[in-house]
């Protein structure tokens, strides 16, 4: 009798003991919740520019006159856009330029370049005297200087390339028109929408990088400065065949893309412009500051 006594407790305890571990495993479990997922951040898709309730249309007609092209902005506290001509702002097209600004995340991230790196230049005459000398990565951004970024590029390499652009949800995520030109009216596209939703993760530092990489690269982004208010943004321009010309040529999309940030209020917004011979960065630049200052967020 005295045995079962003893057989029975010990057995107890075993159940008590693995019912403890079990419970302890799942409480763990459910208290650190999902495990980390490794998919891109494009899963969280962008907004639906003629159904979500938070869109204000705005009327830009006559800022836009002799263009076909888009707006929009969103506001990083409020959570609230403002869109007009939301069908272009959802039509993927080549970021040209604008990419530089991803690009340069990724180089710093993956250690391609730091701050003081410098790439030098291979002597070849271009049109644009800035670019005719030695960069690093900040001089090459202000500049937009087409080869450093390329360069870059290859340095990254396409297998680095295609994962950090998958892990941002960078548009279409193709860089099969090549190492040095998939961004420069090749494979890449990207739309307004799609722009907007990177430049709110990357200000709200919701992006694979870390803030090493993105406090430098957002400094590098600054523009101009008006009292409180800060403009950053990037601009880029395609011309038929290509968004590289060293040439005048007939200029047919232009983008600006950025961050404006006044009393303590932040906005990411995009534009983007399309037409024959005139369509370009400077011209969206234009037309971005002018729907700004109606908004009394830019003088």
């Amino acid at each position: 009798m005295r045995k079962f006594v003893w057989v029975t407790a010990g057995l107890a305890v075993v159940i008590l003991t693995v019912f403890a571990v079990l419970y302890g495993m799942g409480k763990n479990q459910a208290d650190s919740g999902p495990p980390a997922k490794t998919a891109s951040l494009a899963e969280n898709k962008p907004v639906d520019l003629l159904r979500d309730g938070r869109v204000q249309t705005l009327d830009l007609a006559g800022e836009f006159a002799g263009y076909e092209g888009c707006f929009l902005l969103y506001g990083l506290q409020d959570q609230t856009y403002y869109v007009y001509n939301p069908t272009q702002c959802e039509k993927r097209l080549s970021p040209a330029s604008t990419f530089k600004i991803a690009s340069s995340l990724i180089g710093l991230e993956t250690g391609t370049v730091d701050e003081k790196t410098v790439i030098p230049w291979d002597g070849h005459p271009y049109r644009y005297p800035e670019w005719n000398k030695d960069h690093t990565l900040a001089s090459a951004l202000a500049n937009s200087v087409t080869w450093f970024y390329q360069k870059m590029a290859v340095r990254i390499g396409s297998d680095r390339m295609k994962d950090y652009l998958h892990r941002i949800g960078y548009g279409n995520e193709d860089i099969q028109g090549g190492i040095d030109t998939f961004w420069l009216g090749s494979s890449l596209q990207i739309s307004a929408v799609e722009q907007v939703d990177f430049l709110a993760k990357l200000y709200a530092d919701k992006l694979p990088f870390s803030i090493k990489t993105t406090g430098p690269v957002k400094q590098m982004l600054v523009l101009e400065k008006q009292g409180n208010a800060v403009l950053s943004g990037k601009t880029g321009t395609c011309n038929a065949g290509a968004c590289v010309s060293e040439e005048p040529r007939n200029d047919v999309l232009g983008w600006f893309v950025g961050h404006l940030e006044k009393d303590g209020q932040e906005y990411v917004f995009a534009l983007n412009v399309e037409a024959d011979m005139k369509a370009n960065g400077s011209a969206a630049r234009k037309i971005a500051g002018e729907v700004l200052h109606g908004m009394r967020l830019w003088n």
